[in-house]
């Protein structure tokens, strides 16, 4: 898994994260918001935190607002 995470000018966070292995991986973030910037959807963000699920070879590109 690799993950790699830039800051934004507004203080947001984008996040994109590399699953490049065989197994399920997730990948948890403290967020106030969340959005998949593909999927063009907004995550659901349960006790301050949005978990997202990663499965083989896939890539998923989020924006995080804290």
């Amino acid at each position: 898994m690799k993950v790699y995470a830039r800051p934004l000018e507004n203080g947001d966070t984008a996040i994109c994260a590399f699953n490049l292995g065989e197994t399920d991986e997730t990948v948890e973030q403290a967020a106030r918001r969340a959005r998949d910037l593909w999927a063009k959807k907004d995550l659901n963000v349960e006790n301050g935190r949005v978990t997202v699920a990663l499965p083989p070879h896939t890539v998923r590109m989020l924006r995080i607002a804290r």
